[in-house]
């Protein structure tokens, strides 16, 4: 197995063991009511972010290089959970 193999795999279980780690909070919270499509769009976020990460990791040479892209990254899902979670973006940018 590759080392690019053995990356992904590891994006893999951690998104599964994230999605899981909802999956259970969504059984016992009445404040989080999410349905398939939620459970979706999150695998999807946090595989591309984890993908994301591998890729810059390979492109990226120096440590310092290498922190500012998984920090982009980072913000980057987070910016884009919370606009999805509670259209955050939206209510800022849009003055009444």
């Amino acid at each position: 197995m590759t080392s690019t193999s053995r990356k992904l795999g590891r994006v893999v279980i951690v998104t599964a063991a994230i999605l899981l780690v909802l999956a259970v909070l969504n059984q016992f919270s009445n404040e989080m009511t999410w349905e398939i499509g939620d459970f979706a769009i999150a695998g999807v976020l946090v595989f591309g972010a984890g993908l994301a990460i591998v890729i810059s990791n390979k492109i990226t040479r120096t440590p310092a290089g290498r922190a500012a892209a998984i920090a982009a990254i980072v913000l980057a899902l987070l910016l884009i959970w919370a606009e999805l979670a509670v259209d955050i973006l939206s209510k800022t940018l849009v003055s009444h």
